[in-house]
């Protein structure tokens, strides 16, 4: 049984011209539910994408938490990045221009592989003895963000405080806050998840817990129904 070899994470905020005003977050999560998040899991399931978890939190300031995250498990990491040699691909990279925040500095959009040796970079730790792995067809993905203040949270304290978690794990931390991607075979009480978190983070607090719901079948012309607050799970 392999591990999830090719976990990329995603953080993201709207760009600056929908984030004025609430029409503005309307306007990201109608684009998210109709194109953006449908079109992810269209074009990039062609360039090996076989589990996406697409999560919608809530509208923030200049310097708050993201907006908008995923989970994307791939076959391999060239699958990933032969979609660059398409124009379907590349058509599909533009397009985030559109929706996210690229250039402002404490609101930079961005994306990474977990579980490189960097450790800048999000951290992924196996599944462990029969755990489920995010790209196991009967997994249950949750995902927990949290809010950290002045304090760095640490991945490695996460990980310990999560030690009783067999699933596969993925976190990815910033300086004001952290995102947890856990893998599971039954739905988990988010009391149990967050306790020993918040015990081993003093100062954090948690923002959102999503179970991700089963995705419905993609509409042609309505997309998925708009997400706020929740995270899809895309399986195939």
């Amino acid at each position: 049984m392999s591990d999830d070899a090719a976990v990329r994470l995603w953080l993201g905020w709207r760009a600056n011209q929908l984030a004025s005003s609430e029409s503005g977050w309307k306007s990201f999560k109608k684009s998210l539910a109709e194109t953006f998040i449908p079109a992810t899991w269209e074009i990039m399931s062609g360039f090996g994408l076989r589990t996406y978890v697409p999560s919608v939190f809530s509208p923030t300031g200049a310097d708050g938490l993201p907006e908008e995250v995923a989970l994307l498990c791939y076959s391999t990491e060239q699958d990933y990045e032969a979609s660059k040699a398409s124009v379907v691909g590349r058509a599909y990279a533009v397009m985030h221009r559109a929706l996210f925040e690229f250039d402002a500095a404490a609101r930079k959009s961005k994306a990474a592989w977990a579980g490189s040796q960097d450790p800048n970079k999000p951290t992924l730790r196996a599944a462990a003895g029969g755990g489920k792995r995010f790209k196991d067809a009967g997994a249950v993905l949750h995902v927990l963000l949290l809010a950290c203040g002045e304090h760095a949270p640490s991945a490695q304290a996460i990980a310990g405080a999560l030690a009783g978690q067999t699933g596969s794990l993925a976190i990815w931390c910033q300086p004001r806050f952290a995102l947890v991607w856990i893998a599971a075979a039954e739905p988990l009480e988010q009391t149990l998840v967050c306790a020993p978190v918040l015990a081993a983070l003093p100062g954090a607090s948690v923002a959102a817990f999503h179970q991700a719901v089963v995705a419905p079948a993609i509409d042609q012309l309505r997309g998925v129904p708009a997400v706020d607050r929740q995270s899809w799970h895309f399986h195939r």
